[in-house]
């Protein structure tokens, strides 16, 4: 009974595992290149909010000299 879908079912297997790899692979890929893509946009967005309060710093500064 096991002996005629045995030697069916093994390449069927191996198939779906070649699939699973290329896959894998790409998801991998996908994910790299989305982490660095994100990891970009933080430090872009942690450079504009450093320049936004560095400004707002220097604004308050002036602000303050001007009242005196």
């Amino acid at each position: 009974m096991n002996q005629g879908s045995g030697p069916f079912s093994v390449p069927i297997a191996k198939e779906l595992i070649k699939g699973g790899i290329v896959v894998a692979d790409a998801v991998s890929e996908f994910a790299s290149e989305t982490g660095e893509k994100f990891k970009d946009l933080l430090a872009e967005a942690k450079s504009e909010l450093e320049q936004s309060q560095h400004q707002g710093q220097q604004t308050n500064k002036t602000d303050g000299k001007d009242g005196n």
